[in-house]
């Protein structure tokens, strides 16, 4: 279990954003859950700068029309501001890349 979960519907999957454990502070990270399939995967997730957020608790999480999902806000164990990310999901991968838009860079 993780403090804080967003969870956005996208490409017939609830993709699960961040939330955070006593052993998972530094990192955020994503899932899908299949609806169809009843089953979890984990994503990987990078950019090429190797940036990602720190794991959030109480972030907001929403899908853009163009199919990214924008991410911002929460509170971390780093008190860093406020990063905004936009995270681009690939159909049928396990795979999604990070960018950031503002705030302090996270990695």
């Amino acid at each position: 279990p993780r403090a804080g979960h967003s969870a956005v519907f996208w490409g017939g999957k609830v993709v699960l954003l961040c939330g955070a454990t006593q052993d998972f502070l530094y990192t955020c990270l994503v899932e899908a859950y299949d609806l169809a399939a009843h089953d979890f995967t984990y994503i990987e997730c990078t950019n090429a700068a190797e940036q990602h957020p720190t794991a959030r608790w109480n972030q907001a999480a929403a899908l853009l029309a163009d199919g990214r999902i924008f991410v911002c806000g929460g509170s971390s164990s780093f008190p860093m501001g406020d990063p905004v990310w936009k995270l681009h999901l690939s159909e049928g991968t396990a795979t999604c890349t990070w960018e950031h838009v503002r705030g302090p860079d996270i990695t």
